[in-house]
């Protein structure tokens, strides 16, 4: 075998070249880097318990989708009629925010059903909902709306986005 002394060890010219050595480390480093990268669907590791959503919803209301407005392939907006809220300024029409799948995270939302809807942040100053936190379907015996208590009163407004739209469809 060919090779260098160097420091009591024989090290192969194949495997140390001056000349190749760093291009090759520069390829090896360019195709490790550019080989696809594992895609992640949303994984909800962990709900939140009733009081860290109470705690950190930017709203928390009751409603019935009455219109989903999917605005690109990522991003539904969803129109409520809200019966009760226990969070946030909103009248009885509320739209939201949320992703238009569940695998990024989006809630699936179906139009004439009511939910027990928990906002988490704002997309475009518009409230947002995700998958991951703890929006859903209302049932009879729902232990969250007997942990919230009295809702608020609704405010009726003279002309809602919902109300207007309706005169639409």
């Amino acid at each position: 075998m060919s090779g260098r002394f160097r420091g009591g060890e024989v090290m192969p010219q194949e495997i140390f070249n001056l000349r190749t050595g760093p291009a090759t480390l520069l390829l090896s480093a360019v195709v490790i880097l550019s080989l696809p990268k594992p895609s992640h669907a949303c994984s909800c590791t962990e709900y939140p318990t009733f009081e860290q959503a109470q705690a950190n919803s930017g709203a928390i209301f009751r409603g019935v989708v009455h219109w989903i407005d999917p605005v690109d392939d990522w991003t539904n907006i969803v129109g409520f009629e809200a019966s009760a809220t226990w969070k946030g300024p909103y009248g009885p029409g509320i739209s939201v925010y949320t992703p238009s799948t569940e695998a990024a995270c989006g809630y699936t939302f179906v139009i004439g059903h009511e939910y027990l809807v928990y906002t988490l942040g704002t997309w475009n100053e518009m409230p947002a909902v995700y998958l991951c936190w703890r929006t859903h379907a209302t049932y009879p015996g729902d232990s969250d709306l007997r942990s919230l208590g009295a809702p608020r009163p609704v405010a009726v407004a003279a002309a809602t986005w919902t109300a207007v739209k309706r005169l639409f469809d």
